[in-house]
């Protein structure tokens, strides 16, 4: 059976720049990470989505933060949108 997805649901993942931005350190540094070590901090995984795309959990980006997942959206002004 088919999964039905709502055009309102809530992102699973950010990119690397706004995972960088939520952690205070540059985009530089946040894709050296995510290509060496396959991790921004202990606990938040990148993942790696085709050749050069990176995408961040937002589960473990919000745990690591020490916020829930709606506020961290809310930081991005992602409320309800879906993944770019």
């Amino acid at each position: 059976m088919p999964i039905a997805y709502s055009s309102a649901s809530r992102s699973t993942t950010v990119s690397v720049g706004e995972a960088a931005q939520l952690l205070g350190v540059g985009r530089s540094l946040a894709y050296e990470l995510a290509r060496w070590q396959g991790q921004l901090a202990p606990g938040v995984p990148v993942i790696r989505v085709g050749g050069r795309r990176y995408r961040v959990p937002v589960r473990p980006l919000a745990q690591a933060l020490g916020i829930d997942e709606d506020e961290l959206l809310a930081r991005l002004g992602r409320e309800g949108r879906r993944d770019a």
